[in-house]
């Protein structure tokens, strides 16, 4: 962004956040069950394809009338990345991924959710480091 604006300051930048259309959810869909502190420095259920999912939250009035939009709806974004979203009234009430964009479904390259005691034992039992387990849940399982 920096070297963006040093290179053509008169060019305007707009930042869109994938997260942000999760904004609406009730906060126990935010919550981990994990102690408080934890969730006050920022580990919460944030969410992903934000951008994807308020597109479609925006065509469904076209799609299926203006009532049936105001509806209970899931909808999914299927690619390489995937996740679900539940809408009620056009907004988000909750979604697969969490903290980060690992969590959910299973993707393409991704193990999406995933018991936590895999990770411990990958820890544990197999000596890997966090760099291996990382390149593990995101590059190389899933589909």
């Amino acid at each position: 962004i920096k070297s963006l604006f040093n290179l053509m300051p008169e060019v305007k930048q707009v930042g869109c956040f994938d997260t942000a259309f999760h904004r609406t959810r009730l906060p126990v869909a935010e919550r981990f069950p994990i102690p408080r502190a934890l969730f006050n420095e920022g580990v919460k259920r944030y969410g992903f394809h934000g951008l994807s999912y308020e597109y479609v939250a925006r065509q469904l009035p076209d799609l299926l009338g203006e009532e049936k939009s105001r509806g209970a709806i899931v909808i999914a974004h299927l690619g390489n990345g995937a996740s679900m979203c539940a809408l009620r009234d056009g907004l988000s009430r909750d979604t697969s991924m969490g903290f980060t964009a690992v969590d959910g479904l299973m993707m393409g390259t991704r193990t999406g959710s995933l018991d936590p005691g895999v990770l411990l034992y990958l820890l544990e039992q197999k000596g890997m480091d966090a760099k291996a387990i990382a390149s593990l849940v995101y590059k190389q399982s899933g589909l």
